[in-house]
């Protein structure tokens, strides 16, 4: 395989010459080579060669130019690769075309440029030579786009006859316009209908009253009221009552309690919620260690509207202070 890719490279990079320059040509320089050429060749083996190669003529013509190519080859019962070449090129006064790969392959090799038209732009590019210690490759590059001189305009085609032009129909008379109707009078206004039916009554609305409270007392019993987050657990349950609306039947439940630092093993901190001052314990959960929340899933609570809310927050065995204890229920009002 390797063998076939070098032959496919020879293709780019073999030297020799076919054609030479005839004395009456301009001088060529690299511009003179530029654009598509369609590549097609043979080597050792049978190897059919062929493909395309991109020529990018220089700014400065006395300069190398660079090329590009995507070329095919195959074998006597092989299967046909692809391989693209890539480089430099110079073409110089005699008409020698040098090429070096770069890219694909690393070679330097020549071959001649001909059949130069009237701006002095290479037609053709012929190569035949040896790739050391390889084959023989022979190859022609020929310019993709050659244009000729544009032929004469033929003569025009005699017209074909005019088709017959078929009657046109009779327009029907327009009819007159009517004369404008008068404007009937105003109807009556009707009588009011009866009044709609009573709507259902809306389902209830179910809260969540949330509160807490900063550093509870890790020694005795504090008290936090809905919404007061932000202040210092009280030490007394009368500034932490909050009246609230009737609940409906049942319709407080789910109380949870956090504390931002769980206690250690051994003590707990208690989150009650009690009705009006009592001393009954409604719904209460309890936090353990190594928890830091806790919730009651079990007991639910009936107010009336004006019952007042306190949450009591109780340490057991005095555990590690906390910075802030917070809670949440649900609130179903009437």
């Amino acid at each position: 395989m390797r063998k076939s890719l070098v032959v496919l490279i020879g293709l780019i990079v073999a030297s020799g010459l076919l054609l030479g320059p005839r004395p009456s040509e301009a001088v060529v320089n690299t511009c003179s080579v530029n654009g598509i050429y369609n590549l097609n060749g043979y080597g050792q083996n049978n190897t059919r060669i062929g493909g395309t190669v991109t020529f990018t003529q220089p700014g400065t013509c006395t300069l190398a130019g660079t090329f590009t190519s995507s070329i095919t080859f195959k074998s006597d019962g092989g299967a046909e690769s692809t391989l693209a070449v890539s480089g430099t090129y110079l073409v110089g006064s005699d008409t020698t075309t040098t090429i070096t790969a770069t890219s694909g392959a690393v070679a330097t090799i020549g071959g001649l440029c001909s059949q130069r038209d009237s701006n002095d732009l290479c037609n053709a590019l012929h190569i035949a030579g040896d790739i050391p210690g390889v084959t023989t490759v022979t190859m022609t590059m020929t310019k993709a786009a050659l244009t000729g001189a544009a032929g004469p305009t033929g003569p025009a085609g005699a017209a074909g006859a005019a088709g017959a032009t078929g009657a046109t129909g009779a327009t029907g008379a327009a009819g007159a316009t009517g004369a404008t109707g008068a404007t009937g009078a105003t109807g009556a206004t009707g009588a009011t209908g009866a009044a709609g039916a009573t709507g259902a009554t809306g389902a209830n609305v179910a809260s969540v009253l949330t509160g807490g409270c900063l550093s509870p007392s890790n020694a005795t019993n504090t008290f936090s009221a809905p919404g007061l987050t932000g202040n210092p657990c009280s030490t007394t349950i009368g500034p932490a009552q909050t009246p609230t609306p009737g609940s409906t039947q049942n319709g407080v439940s789910g109380l949870r309690g956090k504390v931002d630092v769980g206690p250690p093993a051994s003590t707990s901190w208690a989150f009650s919620v009690f009705k009006n001052k009592g001393t009954s314990v409604l719904l209460t959960c309890t936090i353990s260690n190594p928890n830091t929340s806790c919730v009651d899933n079990a007991n639910t609570a009936t107010f009336g509207a004006g019952d007042t809310l306190t949450v009591q927050i109780a340490p057991a065995a005095t555990p590690t202070g906390v910075g802030t204890a917070t809670w949440s229920l649900k609130y179903i009002s009437q």
